[in-house]
Parts: structure tokens; C-alpha cells; sequence
């Protein structure tokens, strides 16, 4: 994470990521067994003070991608759930003028909270992405954990309406 991103000036900021970023991934790469792992570390440039990087674009919507893409499978559930209602899609209207909508999580949301957290389409479609590849495999562990109070049985048939569950709301969700 490259913070105080705010106090880089627009002409020198792309090089500064740049070079912050290599030289936090080289140094990571001096205490790990495989060097390549460190050149896959995701960078995102944050600020502290505003919304935006000095190259105008808003940070917590690619932070928060980077985290969805990155968190393991058992806690990508519920971190999406408990930050759902936070989450909108950010359009550029004339003038850059900023609009907001909650494209993702329109059931997860009341009408007097706008998001915070603002993603552009291509944010969102990896947010989507994310979530339909945990839909089917999250409710069948829930199925299963369910069904094993019912014993060997119950784990199978807790598995399989889990994953029946996730199929359909994967499919009807589209």
C-alpha cells in the first residue's frame, strides 16, 4: 500500500508508485522462500486526506477490489456481507461530476445511506466475479455444517440443498 499518496504531486505521482511499489516488493522478496510471490503483491496508492489519488482517481474502490480478489474463501462471505451496504458504483457524468449508485448490493441498502465505497464497472464486474465463484461452494459448506447435527446423512443432504440453493441463487441473480 503506497499511503500518503495525497502528497505526491500529479506530474511525479505514476513514477513514485512505481518505484515505491518495486522497491517494497523487492524487499519483501529478501525474507520469502519464493522471490516470484513478491512480484505478485498487489500496490494500491491510498491517500489519508482525500478521496481521491493525485491522479484523480478514487483509491478505496480499487483497495477494496484488491481485498475481495485476495481474501481466502472462508472469509470473503462475510467480509462482502458486512461491507455490502458501503458498496456503489461510481459513473462521470459532464464536468466530472460524480454520480453513485448502489449497483451491486440494491438489497443490502437503505435509501438514506449513500455508499462510500465507489467502484468503477470494471471493479464491479470482478466484485461479481468474486461473488459468483463463492455463491455455490459457501452455501454448501453452510448446508453441510447445518446437516451434521442430523449426522452423516444430514452432512450429505445439508451439502447438496446448500449447493442447490447456491446454484439457484447464482442463477436467478444473473
Amino acid at each position: 500500500m503506497f499511503t500518503h499518496a495525497d502528497t505526491v504531486v500529479a506530474d511525479e505521482y505514476q513514477e513514485k508508485l512505481e518505484k515505491r511499489t518495486k522497491l517494497i516488493r523487492e524487499e519483501i522478496a529478501h525474507y520469502i522462500i519464493d522471490e516470484k510471490v513478491a512480484l505478485n503483491i498487489p500496490a494500491v496508492a491510498v491517500s489519508n486526506v482525500s478521496a481521491t489519488t493525485p491522479d484523480e482517481r478514487l483509491w478505496l474502490g480499487k483497495l477494496y477490489t484488491t481485498v475481495i480478489s485476495r481474501i481466502s474463501k472462508g472469509g470473503f462471505l462475510p467480509f462482502f456481507l458486512a461491507t455490502a451496504h458501503r458498496v456503489g458504483e461510481v459513473e462521470y457524468k459532464e464536468n466530472n461530476k460524480i454520480t453513485t449508485t448502489h449497483a451491486i448490493t440494491d438489497i443490502f441498502v437503505s435509501d438514506s445511506e449513500p455508499p462510500s465505497i465507489l467502484l468503477t464497472k470494471s471493479q464491479e464486474r470482478e466484485i461479481i466475479r468474486q461473488l459468483d465463484a463463492q455463491i455455490i461452494p459457501g452455501l454448501m459448506v453452510a448446508g453441510t455444517a447445518l446437516g451434521a447435527v442430523f449426522g452423516p446423512v444430514g452432512i450429505l443432504v445439508g451439502g447438496t440443498v446448500g449447493a442447490a440453493m447456491g446454484l439457484i441463487i447464482w442463477l436467478f441473480g444473473r
